[in-house]
């Protein structure tokens, strides 16, 4: 099984026996196998995926420039896309009722910047609108909420709080 971790950061997906895992990030870093902005890499990606996880790098982008059609292209039949990103209306709620620090507040709006353009937040999300841009951009047989199931080699992050997780099978 291939596995496809977009826009990897520092969360780098081990391979497994089960899961062969390419990870992609726009700087070059420690383990990341492609090395390009997520909008082009797709040129350079081999072969077709079962699994996609584009784990908190869609907010990475401006508007209407997530690859969702390109993730669509590259899996297989019945192959998934998991895409995790901060939930801009669970955050503000959270901050505002003093159940969130305004650091980490912060950071999720705006990015972990880390002297790299790559890595400030662009664009934002809730639950309606991510919905909406998966269903709009390519044809799934389901999409639904992602259920936190372990996946060998992936490290994806979980707090229910304010990570907008949802899955797309092709």
């Amino acid at each position: 099984m291939k596995g496809l971790n977009l826009g990897c950061g520092t969360r780098i997906f081990k391979s497994t026996p089960e899961i062969e895992w390419i990870n992609t990030d726009a700087v070059p870093g420690l383990d990341i196998d492609i090395v390009g902005d997520i909008r082009e890499v797709w040129k350079e990606l081999p072969g077709q995926f079962e699994i996609i996880v584009a784990h908190h790098c869609f907010e990475h982008l401006g508007c209407g420039e997530q690859p969702i059609k390109q993730c669509h292209e590259a899996l297989v039949p019945g192959g998934s896309l998991i895409v995790c990103v901060p939930d801009i209306k669970k955050l503000v709620m959270l901050w505002l009722i003093n159940e969130m620090d305004t650091q980490l507040f912060l950071t999720n709006i705006y990015g972990p910047y880390d002297g790299t353009e790559y890595s400030r937040h662009k664009w934002g999300f809730d639950d309606p609108y991510l919905w909406n841009q998966i269903m709009y951009d390519a044809v799934w047989t389901k999409i639904q909420k992602f259920d936190y199931r372990q996946i060998p080699g992936a490290d994806i992050a979980r707090d229910d709080r304010w990570i907008l997780a949802l899955e797309a099978v092709k």
